[in-house]
């Protein structure tokens, strides 16, 4: 019989999907291909076949058989091919009486006893199964970690940063195996620089602004706060040198001495050895008990 090749393999698949020929051969390149790239890059897993990677042999004294010479072997990287469990038991399923004891010589064989069951073996665990995997990120350095499903569970060490790390159930988002994150649109990225610009701004220190205090929240009445004193202005009379006084609303406008009768403005200012001259010099403020029985106060005139 005839070993099978490529091309019964093309017609069987062929057959088996009612894909053309020439779209199956394309596939199997295509596999052939990325099994190549990505067992350089830390292993390819054909599904229920086998695991391709690469591993880092030492450098190595051997013998040669045919010469008996001694030979040194470099360092050097390796394909390396490991058939999955699943595949080995489909292909070759392990047989009860296997491996029977052989009797030495002189040894006499065991009475018959009543055989006992087998004890229940539990199946084994095969860690460098990635047919079925999840992926995660390192929570130390955000490294994206593949661990075969029968890790779950266990803890390990990020191959990055060597941080620990705990193999989760399920992949997460983002992640080669799990749920694809969806892209934010340009509206939704316009929208969150805005926010993050107007909250940016309302921390920063609030410099160079005017501030506006309100009295509510100094818990004080309008109605009750101290109001301000009016100001007033002192000067001399310039015909008589009687001294005067005036409310500011007059500051600027023109009136009479009530004393002389000479016209005169009002200035905007005390003068100096005048009662309100202290106003402006308050070393001066001693002086308003002993001039303020001699100065004639104007009021303001009624329109």
């Amino acid at each position: 019989m005839a070993a099978y090749n490529k091309n019964d393999l093309v017609k069987e698949l062929s057959g088996l999907s009612g894909v053309k020929r020439s779209e199956v051969r394309k596939l199997l390149n295509g596999l052939a291909d990325i099994a190549y790239r990505e067992a350089k890059n830390g292993g390819f897993s054909v599904p229920g076949i086998c695991r391709v990677d690469v591993i880092t042999k030492k450098a190595r004294k051997m013998r040669n058989p045919q010469t008996g010479r001694y030979i040194m072997i470099a360092e050097h990287d390796a394909a390396r091919v490991r058939i999955l469990k699943k595949a080995k038991d489909s292909i070759s399923p392990p047989r009860k009486g296997l491996i029977t004891p052989l009797l030495e010589d002189g040894e006499t064989p065991a009475p018959d006893i009543e055989e006992e069951a087998a004890p229940v073996v539990p199946p084994e665990i095969i860690y460098d199964d990635f047919s079925v995997a999840v992926s995660f990120k390192c929570k130390a350095c955000g490294g994206e970690i593949e661990a075969p499903a029968a890790a779950i569970g266990l803890a390990s060490e990020c191959p990055v940063c060597g941080a620990s790390v705990m193999i989760p159930a399920e992949s997460e988002p983002g992640t080669i195996h799990g749920p694809k994150i969806e892209e934010p649109t340009t509206e939704e990225i316009v929208e969150a620089k805005a926010v993050e610009a107007i909250a940016e701004a309302d921390a920063a220190p609030q410099k160079n602004k005017t501030i506006r205090i309100d009295l509510s929240t100094l818990e004080v009445n309008p109605e009750e706060a101290p109001k301000p004193k009016p100001r007033i202005v002192s000067f001399f009379c310039k015909n008589c040198n009687q001294e005067l006084e005036a409310p500011s609303e007059m500051m600027g406008m023109s009136s009479e001495c009530p004393s002389c009768g000479n016209s005169f403005e009002v200035p905007f200012f005390s003068e100096s050895g005048t009662l309100r001259g202290s106003d402006l010099d308050k070393s001066e403020g001693k002086k308003e008990g002993s001039l303020s029985g001699r100065t004639i106060r104007i009021e303001m005139p009624d329109f």
